[in-house]
């Protein structure tokens, strides 16, 4: 997911040191992740309540994605305090947005929020980093005893039954690209993204893991036994509407079906990653 983009040069800067390149020893991956939180902590817009999409990639810089809450939301929370409060709001605007009907939304000054066409909303993969980011919420919605950091844990619940973890009968393991084209490209990517969310919900305290587990197990089998060739996880949709790279081997699939199969064996524990 990327950065704000009023903060990546300062972010990339920093990381070389205060003296320049070479100047003293590589910073380690902990102090990495603290400046990271810190320059985008620094770029959340207050009036907004969220980190703005930002303008590296062209285009406005006032945008809300649904691709750009997970990761931001775990890093954000490290940053104190502050940053949790940040992490929250970042997680429950887009919530916000993303229920209204769209998996993009700009912002325009003086008329408020309007959707975009894309991503489509029917957008499987936005769905799954929603999911995602929400796992990520409840696990530090469970350590903020107090509720000072605003993460409204009972409406996250609801939102991570609606984004995936009660699935209704006959949901496919995998999904189409966009759910409006269910005769369109599949895409294994939001399938592992799913798999990863919900080994998450199912570690929670109190939660009923059974049934997460066993459809996670289930996502994961199918990937690796109908998908995977060579160790590459195919069928993977960049992008449906363009026609760009819709069965392809996606970096992000590879990476979220090896941490799922991680989780599963209890090579890694999910409250970890």
């Amino acid at each position: 997911m990327p950065f704000p983009a009023d903060a990546s040069g300062g972010a990339a800067a920093s990381v070389e040191g205060a003296d320049g390149p070479g100047s003293g020893p590589e910073p380690t991956a902990e102090a990495l992740r603290a400046r990271a939180a810190r320059f985008c902590l620094d770029a959340l817009d207050p009036g907004l309540g969220l980190v703005p999409w930002g303008a590296a990639f062209g285009g406005p810089r006032l945008v809300a994605r649904a691709d750009a809450v997970p990761g931001l939301v775990p890093l954000l929370a490290a940053a104190g305090p502050r940053g949790a409060e940040a992490a929250a709001a970042h997680l429950h605007r887009h919530l916000d947005l993303c229920r209204a009907g769209a998996m993009a939304w700009r912002y325009v000054p003086g008329t408020g929020w309007h959707p975009l066409a894309e991503p489509a909303p029917g957008w499987s993969r936005g769905r799954a980093w929603l999911l995602l980011a929400v796992a990520d919420g409840l696990a530090r919605a469970d350590t903020d005893t107090a509720g000072s950091a605003g993460w409204r844990p009972d409406r996250l619940r609801r939102a991570a039954a609606r984004l995936g973890a009660s699935p209704a009968p006959g949901e496919p393991l995998v999904p189409p690209a966009d759910t409006a084209a269910p005769d369109g490209p599949l895409d294994t990517s939001a399938a592992a993204i799913t798999a990863v969310a919900l080994l998450k919900l199912a570690a929670l305290p109190g939660a009923d893991a059974e049934p997460l587990t066993r459809r996670a197990t289930a996502v994961l089998h199918r990937l690796v036994t109908a998908h995977l060739t060579d160790g590459m996880l195919l069928d993977g949709c960049y992008d449906a509407a363009t026609g760009t790279a819709v069965r392809h081997e996606l970096i992000w699939g590879d990476y979220f079906l090896a941490l799922g199969l991680a989780v599963l064996t209890g090579l890694v524990h999910p409250g970890d990653v």
